[in-house]
């Protein structure tokens, strides 16, 4: 379906070969929604074209233009509200259309509030834009800890939500990060497969456990060196399979390789940087857009490392970190091989 945004809603035109089907099956083959979440839709009364409502068995005709009306999403909007501040740190882009943003999270802030009171998160600094359709409101799609920076994807409606949910179960998403770590990987290149669980022993951390969630990290190593104090440091890329809490983190430390910085898993805090943070980057994303033709570019985004990463001396570091960082260099060439192949 060709879609587009109108003034209270998402709006379709049926294309021919959607033509004669019933208006349940259309909108989720069209818009890539899940049929339950269409069929709540449409009991509703919140699909119509023009002045008629549409139901399950509704068939459509080549040409007709649909109103998708947006869910109840009241709630959540008075919510967001309560967290958005204009006072904020204006948010940074890293991709913009009408239906779905890329943010680029500094580490140190929440993706969204954990309860305790936190106003400054990455959901709050997206709140404060403004859009023409006032039926839009940003949703998340998926997470990143507190200290690592990097790519966000953002729905800007409940529509696209539903349909990038779907992709990132699905593995359409591709992501990669970039990481410091201690000590030598094993190998150059690797799958780390092993099953993450939460430690029974220490809130709010996780293991490698048996009797855990299947999780999969592909690692290639972009270069190592010796640092005359703290020993072997690694650069290396990562990319998910699967997206478990904390599973990049767990993972690379299962291989006697913590992140620099992140403590809660033996990484140690460099005491030559001020980085608020650990040094995990999310990179690059790679997917297809939800409303896309056949044959359309797939979504191809890439974030700079943070500034501070770049910003030590090679004196600290045991190697000058701008170099390797800088374009060209190891990872931009390994950024520009996952966006043009979606592998390492």
């Amino acid at each position: 379906m060709a879609v587009s945004l109108a003034a209270s809603g998402l709006l379709l035109e049926v294309e021919p070969e959607l033509a004669g089907m019933e208006a349940k099956v259309a909108l989720s083959l069209g818009c890539q929604l899940p049929e339950g979440f269409v069929g709540r839709l449409l009991a509703a009364g919140r699909v119509v074209d023009g002045e008629r409502r549409l139901h399950a068995k509704t068939v459509v005709h080549a040409g007709d233009r649909l109103l998708l009306l947006p869910p109840d999403w009241k709630a959540s909007q008075q919510s967001r509200q309560r967290h958005a501040n204009d006072s904020l740190p204006e948010v940074s882009l890293a991709f913009l259309d009408d239906h779905l943003l890329v943010a680029n999270k500094p580490a140190g802030i929440l993706v969204h509030s954990d309860g305790s009171g936190e106003i400054d998160t990455l959901d709050a600094r997206v709140s404060q834009l403004r859009w023409k359709e006032s039926w839009l409101t940003p949703f998340h799609v998926h997470r990143l800890d507190k200290g690592t920076s990097g790519a966000v994807l953002y729905a800007k409606h409940a529509f696209a939500a539903r349909t990038l949910d779907t992709m990132v179960s699905d593995g359409a998403v591709d992501r990669l990060y970039v990481a410091i770590v201690c000590g030598h990987l094993p190998d150059a290149k690797g799958l780390i497969q092993q099953r993450i669980g939460r430690d029974r022993h220490h809130a709010g951390r996780y293991v490698v456990s048996a009797s855990g969630q299947e999780a999969r990290t592909w690692y290639h190593l972009l270069t190592d060196w010796e640092h005359p104090a703290l020993g072997r440091l690694s650069l290396v890329a990562c990319q998910l399979e699967t997206g478990r809490t904390h599973q990049i983190r767990v993972h690379l430390q299962a291989l006697g390789c913590p992140i620099v910085g992140d403590a809660l898993y033996g990484g140690f805090q460099p005491n030559f940087s001020s980085f608020d943070g650990f040094y995990l980057h999310a990179a690059a994303l790679r997917f297809p857009h939800p409303y896309a033709g056949r044959g359309d570019a797939l979504v191809q985004v890439s974030v700079p490392v943070p500034a501070p990463w770049r910003a030590l001396s090679a004196e600290a570091w045991g190697t000058n970190l701008d170099v390797l960082l800088r374009e060209p260099g190891v990872l931009s060439q390994a950024v520009a091989q996952f966006l043009a192949e979606g592998r390492l």
